[in-house]
């Protein structure tokens, strides 16, 4: 498994031998219904709008942080 940004020449080298799934970061972002729903399991209530709002303002990449407590 290679992560990276971008592509990555071992694409190219290993493509005909063997199978080769690329996952591009898109994929990995939470949509607004995702956020929505994630809010919910928090206890706390976001509408689309402000979902998408958020979604926005971090560009996609909502994550769970730990507060320090």
């Amino acid at each position: 498994m290679v992560c990276c940004e971008g592509f990555h020449p071992i694409e190219s080298l290993f493509a005909d031998k063997t199978r080769v799934n690329v996952i591009e970061i898109r994929e990995l972002l939470f949509g607004g219904d995702e956020i929505v729903e994630l809010a919910s399991t928090m206890g706390l209530t976001l509408d689309h709008a402000e979902a998408e709002q958020l979604r926005r303002a971090v560009g996609g990449c909502i994550s769970m942080v730990p507060d320090g407590s």
